[in-house]
Formats: C-alpha cells, sequence, structure tokens
C-alpha cells in the first residue's frame, strides 16, 4: 500500500494509463485501475470523481494559465503568433501538468 496520499495518487495514474494503454478505455474500470495501483477503490474515489479525470485532471489550470497569456500577449501580434506567444508564455504548467496531471492534492 502506498504510504502518502501522492504516492497513491501517482500509481493510481500509472496504473490507469497502463490499462487503457492495454485494454483501452472503454474497457478498464476503476476496480481494475485501483487493483493495478495496490489500492481499494474506495482510495481511486478519494483522488478522481471518475476514470476521465487520470487524463484531464490538470485541463482547467492549463485553460486558465492559456486564457491569461492570450489577453496579456502584445497586440501587434497576428492570431497565431498570438497563440504561439501564450503557450511558450505557459510552457513551465504544460511540462508540469505532462509529468503529474494532478501535482495537488484534493
Amino acid at each position: 500500500m502506498p504510504r502518502s496520499g501522492a504516492e497513491a495518487r501517482r500509481r493510481l495514474q500509472t496504473a490507469a494509463l497502463e490499462l487503457y494503454r492495454e485494454r483501452g478505455f472503454d474497457q478498464t474500470t476503476t476496480a481494475e485501475i485501483a487493483a493495478r495501483a495496490g489500492v481499494n477503490e474506495r482510495t481511486f474515489f478519494r483522488h478522481f470523481p471518475d476514470k476521465r479525470e487520470v487524463l484531464f485532471g490538470g485541463e482547467p489550470e492549463v485553460r486558465a494559465a492559456l486564457e491569461q497569456a492570450v489577453a496579456e500577449a502584445p497586440d501587434e501580434l497576428p492570431p497565431l503568433e498570438m497563440l504561439l506567444w501564450a503557450f511558450r508564455k505557459v510552457e513551465p504548467i504544460l511540462e508540469a501538468t505532462a509529468r503529474s496531471p494532478h501535482r495537488a492534492e484534493r
């Protein structure tokens, strides 16, 4: 059993991604994810409201940062350049989310 909430969360994410690759998203259950991670299903639901959140839990933070970056972009940039500027501005958040989409404990 994982000793910390952060460790349980990381193990659940790893287990879910492995199972999604092996079986597909629709064929994977939360019980299977929990079992592979070495925790019970209740622990899964302490960290994630459903199995989609394992993949998309960091999305609200990224979206808010991108919206703010676009608003702060220089006015003279054409639309595509403005988006590229915004993505470069939030690159640290994108990298952190890619490493661990659920950094914060709930």
